[in-house]
């Protein structure tokens, strides 16, 4: 099977009606006779800006029994994939998009089963290694050594592919990148996240990403990119907490990062530590209008952040045409089992650790956590759990959280006095809501992580009703 006319010929390896393409273009002769039973019922792509490539690639792997497809450039390529059952893509470092995107992120994002292959030159090889990082199967380096490499690289490529597709169907946990998997559906506020995300990737409108930090807003927004009609384009992020203000101003009011998108997306992270002055800024140049969608994330409840100022008004009007609410990991327990062993999976390949397993009692203590720090806080308990397990299966011992090392928790190291019930139950109650009050406010801005509006929404009060309890207790000296 092969498109755009590669028609395979017998004989040698060359093509007189292509011009020569270079030493990386045809395959040397194979180191043994080919067995065309390696690759039956494997479905291959081929795609490389290199006719002569193309053409040689696709007779040698026609003669192991690979069924092929080629394409000369990243649209052909693309386009192929849906109506094909392609598992395997070979793919050559050179070719990427008109935003200069690699063809290796835009069809492992298209087709998240595809194993892909990268093809480079000995020149390219140290960057083209980074393909592997970020989830390639393999890197072969032109000109080949042999036809068999190449067809057994492919044939393992495809086992592997098989494998996947075979664990998904019986719900086995076996990630191949950071997206949102199709299982992390089973809590109420999850799915309907994904509803709305779905809806919003079919829709060129601004969207607010609602939630605290570490939740995967950032994930989300990247989900909803790649699912638009603007996924051939670039996604630029602009981190307003982590950027000096200067690098904001330049990126969000000058337009730097509109034109860096180049008609793709632009995400806003923690729109709040805008300054008022380049909040205003910015909402005069999306008025004007951008090329680029825009999203942006905040970490509050975007009524609470226009009451304390922090967040203009008419600004989230513009960016909150959807409102999407990401659930922070203690309301998504449903979901923790499958994203725990995603982690582990995606962390036991990176660091080459044969862990396969999270024990019962391993999981019980993942699920009874209260995770302040979210999915980010998650990823790291699993990874390090995974670099410390003795053998294939974490266990209790493994699993470690922050604060293990202290003695106790806030709200447990206020702990209520030995003689409170002895006391008349007027003085006992005003000591027992001190205490509450002392413990829950400390709980509270220890997960928000200091930030007092979000441990203010958190707690259901208003930012100048949370500061009104804060002031009282620091008044009485107790807190």
């Amino acid at each position: 099977m092969i498109e755009e006319g590669d028609v395979p010929r017998a004989g040698p390896l060359t093509d007189s009606s292509s011009p020569p393409a270079g030493p990386s273009a045809a395959p040397p002769p194979a180191v043994s006779p080919p067995d065309p039973g390696l690759g039956r019922g494997i479905c291959v792509l081929v795609a490389s800006d290199e006719a002569l490539l193309r053409r040689s690639l696709a007779r040698v792997l026609m003669a192991w029994g690979f069924e092929v497809l080629t394409a000369e450039g990243v649209d052909a390529a693309l386009g192929l994939l849906p109506g094909h059952p392609v598992s395997v893509a070979l793919v050559d470092f050179n070719l990427r998009s008109a935003a200069d995107e690699p063809l290796v992120d835009l069809a492992a994002r298209q087709r998240p089963g595809l194993e892909i292959v990268v093809m480079a030159s000995a020149a390219q090889i140290d960057r083209a290694a980074l393909c592997l990082r970020k989830g390639a199967f393999g890197l072969l380096s032109k000109p080949f050594v042999s036809q068999e490499l190449v067809a057994c690289t492919v044939s393992r490529a495809a086992e592997l592919a098989a494998l996947r597709a075979e664990r998904s169907k019986t719900h086995a946990p076996c990630p191949n990148d950071d997206t949102p998997s199709a299982q992390w559906e089973r809590s109420p506020a999850m799915r309907r996240t994904l509803r709305l995300a779905t809806a919003a990737a079919s829709a060129d409108v601004p969207v607010l990403l609602v939630g605290e930090q570490g939740t995967g807003r950032k994930v989300i927004a990247r989900w909803i990119h790649d699912r638009s009609a603007r996924s051939a384009r670039p996604l630029v992020v602009v981190d307003c907490v982590a950027l000096p203000r200067e690098a904001v101003r330049q990126a969000l009011v000058e337009g730097a990062a509109f034109e860096n998108a180049a008609g793709g997306t632009v995400v806003i992270d923690e729109l709040s530590s805008m300054a008022p002055i380049e909040q205003a800024s910015l909402l005069q140049r999306l008025e004007a209008g951008t090329a680029a969608r825009v999203m942006a994330t905040v970490s509050g409840a975007p009524k609470a952040l226009v009451e304390a100022g922090e967040v203009r008004a008419d600004l989230l009007y513009r960016l909150g045409v959807m409102a999407i609410d990401v659930p922070p990991l203690r309301r998504r327990k449903d979901d923790l089992p499958v994203i725990a062993y995603e982690v582990m999976n995606r962390s036991a390949r990176r660091l080459d650790r044969d862990v396969t397993r999270i024990s019962r009692e391993a999981m019980r203590k993942l699920r009874e956590h209260a995770w302040p720090g979210n999915l980010r806080e998650l990823e790291s308990v699993v990874e390090r759990a995974v670099i410390t397990a003795r053998g294939a299966t974490i266990l209790p011992s493994d699993v470690s959280f922050e604060r293990d090392d202290e003695s106790e928790a806030p709200a447990e190291r206020i702990g209520w006095p030995a003689d409170l019930t002895e006391l008349p139950f007027a003085e006992a109650k005003t000591q027992a809501v001190d205490l509450f009050e002392r413990a829950y406010l400390a709980a509270t801005i220890d997960r928000a992580r200091g930030n007092i509006s979000e441990a203010a929404r958190q707690s259901g009060l208003d930012r100048s009703n949370f500061r009104r309890v804060l002031k009282k207790r620091s008044k009485r000296g107790a807190g």
